[in-house]
């Protein structure tokens, strides 16, 4: 396999002293900071004080991301059903103390569900219209070590909207706001239906994910997703596919989640579709 792993640990240094990690010997009952100002006790590391932690990993460099959004979806004739729509994301990530910011490029969409009876493709004009969007983080102090933020961050395909978090979603496609994102000569973006309800639908979609994980290392960063959206149908290539689908976030939190994976920093998002299965071998996609 041509893509190699990011498998080192970030230097963390301080423009006092050099820390070590993970040798906090002091007398209170915390940690350390790099600064060491406050406490009275001598540590193993040279410090003196009262503390937060050891620095959290340095993780600038390049990833990939694959994330699953798990909910349930009610198909016109058919009915509720258990749905994932799966990203494949390239995430470039510069780091400032704890202080992160995300780069990131959408790869591929995906959407599978526990039905042979429907199935929703995500075309390729509708991924490569996604811009490259800068999402901010942090590495978050807990009690229990640091956790891995991405705020919460706002997606909107298909429109222009002035607050993305607030404004009332276009329901129809002579909305000024309604554009054609995907440059198919259809309002709004197109996702296409295949099986029972096979067609395309053309709609106008809101989505947010806050990404929150405390299982990281330098081999892999795994969390859960904190998300919510709303798709609406502005139009349809069948009268069956013109009402819009209710979906709604699955009730358990727990199977909506994401994996960050390091690969080198020349691979592009061709490469890590590519070789999706490599550098998520635990992750295939079987629900059901």
């Amino acid at each position: 396999m041509f893509l190699s792993f990011l498998l080192v640990l970030g230097a963390c240094e301080s423009t006092q002293k050099e820390y070590v990690w993970d040798q906090d010997a002091g007398t209170d009952v915390l940690h350390d900071t790099l600064d060491d100002a406050t406490d009275s006790g001598a540590d193993a590391d040279g410090g003196d004080a009262a503390v937060v932690t050891d620095p959290p990993l340095d993780i600038s460099g390049v990833w990939a991301r694959k994330m699953y959004n798990y909910s349930i979806v009610n198909y016109p004739m058919i009915g509720p059903m258990d749905s994932v729509n799966i990203s494949v994301v390239r995430s470039e990530i510069t780091q400032d103390g704890t202080t992160l910011l995300f780069m990131e490029e959408t790869c591929a969409m995906r959407s599978v569900s526990n039905t042979d009876l429907v199935s929703v493709i995500f075309p390729d004009a509708f991924v490569s219209s996604i811009p490259i969007e800068a999402k901010e983080g942090e590495w978050q102090w807990t009690p229990q070590g640091y956790r891995l933020l991405q705020y919460k961050f706002w997606q909107v395909q298909g429109a222009h909207l002035d607050n993305p978090a607030e404004d009332t979603m276009p329901v129809d496609a002579e909305d000024p706001r309604v554009f054609d994102q995907d440059l198919d000569e259809y309002p709004g973006v197109t996702i296409r239906a295949t099986g029972l309800l096979a067609g395309e639908i053309y709609i106008v979609h809101r989505i947010y994910n806050q990404l929150s994980g405390m299982n990281n290392t330098m081999e892999r960063l795994d969390g859960t997703i904190l998300w919510g959206d709303e798709q609406i149908t502005i139009g349809a290539s069948r009268d069956l596919l013109a009402t819009t689908i209710e979906r709604s976030v699955h009730p358990d939190p727990s199977l909506s989640w994401y994996r960050f994976r390091p690969v080198d920093a020349s691979t592009t998002c061709a490469d890590i579709v590519t070789n999706e299965a490599s550098i998520f071998p635990l992750m295939n996609d079987l629900f059901w």
